[in-house]
């Protein structure tokens, strides 16, 4: 959500789909883990969750690596155009 807030105070676009996963898909998996949490009680998924955390915190870094470059992809563009403004 801080990865969204800040993309959009640099580039003045809003997104909140990251690596093709919206907030519809992690609402779908939070309720199949809910559910396998249910059935299968927390003493069968305890080896399995410290994997999902390692999931979501690999896919959080790549997000916000994404972003980085997307932003400074961005920026270098409007310096080169800056650049090339003053110098004409």
């Amino acid at each position: 959500m801080v990865n969204s807030y800040l993309a959009f105070g640099a580039t003045n676009e809003f997104k909140i789909a990251y690596l093709k996963i919206g907030p519809t898909e992690m609402r779908l998996l939070f309720i199949i883990i809910n559910t396998l949490l249910i059935v299968f009680h927390k003493t069968y998924l305890v080896g399995f969750l410290p994997f999902v955390l390692l999931f979501a915190s690999a896919g959080l870094g790549v997000a916000v690596y994404t972003t980085q470059k997307e932003i400074w992809a961005k920026d270098m563009e409007v310096k080169a155009t800056q650049t090339k403004r003053t110098v004409s």
